[in-house]
């Protein structure tokens, strides 16, 4: 199933919205269905789906007259998509979130301009305790640059990944692939010995 962004027309005004369409076993797109509509004149945009299909993260401007674009959550329960919640005051600022990657460990990837950071969009990341997004840790160089830095994603075993940037010449959006260098241990326990 993919799922992406496109325009709608919501109260006269185009905005952004959340599509999907479905892969036949013929190799075949279905005709593109919207997800979720937004009831107002504002956009959602950036979509990631969990592992499971059942939880959708993306960025909307719906609070835009006080700050930028926020990430919010929506869960897919009794054959519909929940309405969107906050995915909460630590991971989003005053200014703009988006981007979001949920890895298969189920923490969250997003890009930030209101987080300490090197300059323009960086790379965050958040891990999910307890139900709460935790303080977002800057992902640091070389990831990070003073450029925008945007759209991570890791394959499934965590041996490499991609990311989006405009640090190079001209400024223009470029995909860079990285590897990983050393094993990500999650919620580690100091280790004893067997006596």
């Amino acid at each position: 199933i993919l799922y992406y962004t496109s325009t709608i027309k919501v109260k006269g005004k185009m905005v952004l919205t959340i599509y999907q369409s479905k892969l036949s076993p013929t190799g075949t797109w279905s005709k593109p269905v919207t997800v979720l509509t937004p009831k107002k004149a504002f956009s959602y945009f950036h979509p990631c789906i969990t592992n499971d299909g059942n939880t959708l993260v993306f960025a909307t401007d719906e609070n835009n007259k006080s700050r930028g674009s926020d990430l919010v959550i929506s869960n897919f329960v009794n054959g519909e998509w929940s309405e969107p919640a906050s995915v909460g005051e630590k991971v989003n600022s005053n200014k703009n979130e988006g981007y979001p990657y949920v890895d298969s460990l189920g923490n969250l990837f997003f890009s930030s301009r209101g987080h300490a950071g090197f300059g323009g969009y960086d790379l965050f990341f958040s891990e999910n305790i307890g139900g709460e997004w935790q303080k977002p840790i800057n992902l640091g160089s070389p990831l990070n640059s003073a450029f925008d830095d945007f759209g991570l994603i890791i394959d499934p075993i965590k041996r490499y990944g991609y990311f989006s940037t405009n640090r190079f010449v001209g400024l223009n959006d470029e995909i860079l692939r990285f590897n990983l260098l050393f094993p990500l241990f999650n919620n580690c326990k100091t280790y004893e010995s067997p006596s």
